[in-house]
C-alpha cells in the first residue's frame, strides 16, 4: 500500500472508495503490480478479504480504528489469533494502541498505516 501510494505520486492516503481506492484492496487501481490481486487473508482467516479503511477520521493516542488502515473481519477466528498478532507486532500492548488494534470483540484485526491521512505514521 505504502509502494502504491509512492508510485501514484500522493501525499495523502486517498479516502476509501474515491480515485480507485477502493475498500477492498484487491480492487484498488494498481494494486496488482505490488500484491496478488487473487490473495486473501490466509485460512481459517479467509472468510473476508483484506481491507482499507480511510474515512478521514483522526486516530488519537489511545483509541482503535480510526486513521488509515487495513483490516480483515472473521467473527469466529479473528479473536482467536489477534493476541498473537498483538504480541508479535506491539508486543502485546492491547486492543486499542500500537499498530495492531482490534474492535468488536476482536473480531476486526486492523493494521494502522497512519494515524490521519496525511501523515506517513
Amino acid at each position: 500500500m505504502i509502494l502504491l501510494k509512492s508510485a501514484q505520486g500522493i501525499s495523502i492516503w486517498p479516502r476509501e472508495n474515491t480515485n480507485g481506492w477502493s475498500a477492498t484492496i484487491k480492487d484498488i487501481s494498481g494494486i496488482g503490480e505490488f500484491l496478488s490481486t487473487s490473495i486473501l487473508p490466509p485460512p481459517p482467516l479467509n472468510t473476508s478479504p483484506y481491507s482499507y479503511d480511510n474515512d478521514g477520521d483522526l486516530m488519537g493516542a489511545s483509541g482503535c480504528c480510526a486513521g488509515v488502515n487495513i483490516y480483515i473481519y472473521n467473527t469466529t477466528y479473528a479473536p482467536k489469533y489477534f493476541d498473537i498478532v498483538d504480541d508479535i507486532i506491539d508486543n502485546g500492548d492491547g486492543s486499542s494502541s500500537g499498530r495492531i488494534r482490534s474492535l468488536s470483540g476482536n473480531a476486526y484485526i486492523m493494521y494502522n498505516l497512519a494515524t490521519k491521512e496525511d501523515l506517513s505514521y
